[in-house]
């Protein structure tokens, strides 16, 4: 349901539905998976639409409270970064808008119908110290013990600065559009080249091309975050995209080929084909399909769907889980990716036993009392299951 939401595509229920066929949800879940995704606002106007009784009353009431404090959030963000863009452009720097504040400008009806906790700018990497320290002094403010500077020195955004006016929200300011060492071919350069200009708040501001950006997005999703968070906002972006027209499939294919980022765009497509209905044609999926078999494609999408879906059937591994993206990822060679999670314990002596053993020992115990998950884990990749994308 979390999904078809996402998609624009939750069917419409009969008046008869509930008293014919009873509408089976686990509704806390569903509640706790959307304040997750920050997608409460959208699933409260999504649910609405359904008959009356169909949605308890104790969740349409807490649905109805969250959405208003997810109003409140969105307009203070959009005030803060209208502040912020003129505070910028009176000091002669243009920055663009990346990811859920462009697309807020742009594919949706209103910067409201796209909930997001933090905003992205990307501006110019010999201008971007200075970005960071004016922003500072118009009430965003660095927390440089949860963000220490060193943390980001070779990152592709400065240490994020929070909203002092107590509202949570966070802006980044980004150099790069990905962090250091993806194998895409995908820089700052490139989204300044094909950038377009639109209206933000009376003023002009660059947004990236749409085509462009759908990548970046899935990029993002699939390279940077493995399909462990981030795909519900992600999927609804690309299906808002689409359903705009903003997005052409061929074009899209063109330019996931030039970027090198086919398999990002393949697992991210697909996911939003089986979860959410996006009606993404064949042809750009083979164009698209790594070079994996069939058997193993299908277990994977198994594996990566119930990741998505944070449900019960999820790898219990973080290592498993790893090994598995790097294999659907097809990665070029000599690209890098973050390994430190796979590495194991240095051997280190302790009270005559080596660290390596107790963390081995402790490996094995945590598995143990994995053990019924596993068992869950593997039968859901040798008898993937089936969800409709009807």
């Amino acid at each position: 349901m979390l999904f078809r939401i996402a998609g624009g595509r939750l069917p419409a229920l009969p008046e008869s539905f509930r008293a014919s066929r009873p509408l089976t949800v686990d509704w806390e879940r569903l509640l706790g998976l959307a304040a997750l995704d920050n997608s409460v606002p959208i699933v409260a106007r999504a649910l609405r639409e359904l008959p009356t009784g169909t949605v308890p009353d104790a969740i349409s009431e807490q649905l109805g409270k969250l959405g208003k404090v997810w109003e409140f959030r969105l307009a203070l963000l959009e005030q803060r970064l209208a502040e912020t863009i003129a505070l910028l452009r009176h000091a002669g720097i243009a920055p663009m808008l990346l990811k859920g504040a462009a697309l807020g400008t742009t594919a949706y009806a209103t910067f409201m119908t796209r909930p997001m906790a933090d905003v992205d700018l990307l501006v110019d990497a010999s201008r971007a110290d200075e970005a960071h320290e004016l922003l500072q002094q118009s009430g965003w403010r660095w927390d440089a013990g949860e963000h220490p500077a060193h943390a980001y020195m070779e990152h592709h955004h400065l240490t994020p600065l929070t909203d002092t006016r107590g509202s949570g929200l966070q802006i980044e300011i980004h150099t790069e559009p990905l962090a250091e060492g993806h194998p895409f071919q995908m820089s700052a350069h490139d989204l300044w080249a094909s950038a377009i200009t639109v209206q933000f708040a009376g003023m002009p501001v660059r947004v990236p091309e749409p085509h462009l950006h759908a990548v970046h997005s899935m990029a993002h999703l699939a390279w940077s975050h493995r399909f462990e968070s981030g795909a519900w906002n992600t999927i609804r972006d690309v299906a808002t995209l689409v359903d705009r027209g903003l997005v052409r499939w061929p074009t899209l294919v063109d330019t996931a080929k030039q970027c090198g980022a086919e398999t990002c765009c393949f697992w991210t497509l697909q996911l939003a084909k089986r979860l959410a209905g996006v009606s993404v044609p064949d042809a750009t999926l083979e164009a698209l399909r790594p070079p994996i078999r069939p058997s193993v494609m299908r277990r994977l999408e198994s594996h990566f769907v119930h990741l998505v879906l944070r449900d019960e059937l999820a790898c219990p591994s973080v290592a498993m889980r790893h090994r598995l993206w790097w294999i659907a990822m097809q990665p070029a060679a000599g690209a890098r990716a973050d390994r430190r999670e796979w590495r194991r314990t240095p051997r280190v002596a302790r009270d005559g036993v080596s660290r390596r053993v107790f963390g081995a020992v402790r490996r094995i115990a945590r598995h143990a009392l994995r053990a019924p998950r596993w068992t869950r884990y593997v039968a859901s990749l040798v008898f993937p299951s089936s969800v409709s994308s009807a």
